[in-house]
């Protein structure tokens, strides 16, 4: 994508790395899509359902409020919980349905779910 195009108000709600996997933003110099996928793999972001070709990413959806999950039931492959008190979902989404699900009026942002880290020293 240029640096000079604009991004659409859902696709404005969608992390970085969700709008590379997309192929809405250009991927870092170097980084190719599938260097992308197996990173994302790797921590636990991204699966491929076998024997289809569904890539579900693994995303915090923040919701207006509290939204009603069904509205996005449609949208998600599964949900895997829920936050209400702090308007949050957390669910696996088919990648083709990002941008579908963004544009939706009560959700407010899509991201990777962060793995845990931990520090020692």
């Amino acid at each position: 994508m240029p640096a000079n195009t604009i991004l659409t108000a859902a696709e404005k709600k969608i992390s970085t790395d969700l709008l590379q996997l997309m192929g809405v933003k250009d991927l870092p110099a170097g980084m190719t899509r599938a260097a992308l996928e197996q990173q994302m793999e790797q921590r636990h972001q991204l699966t491929h359902v076998a024997g289809t070709e569904e890539t579900l990413v693994y995303v915090y959806v923040q919701t207006a409020g509290t939204a009603n999950t069904a509205l996005l039931a449609p949208y998600v492959w599964n949900i895997t919980n829920s936050d209400p008190g702090n308007s949050l979902v957390v669910a696996w989404v088919d990648a083709t349905n990002l941008e579908k699900l963004a544009l939706l009026e009560s959700v407010r942002s899509i991201r990777t779910v962060s793995p845990p880290s931990t520090r020692s020293g």
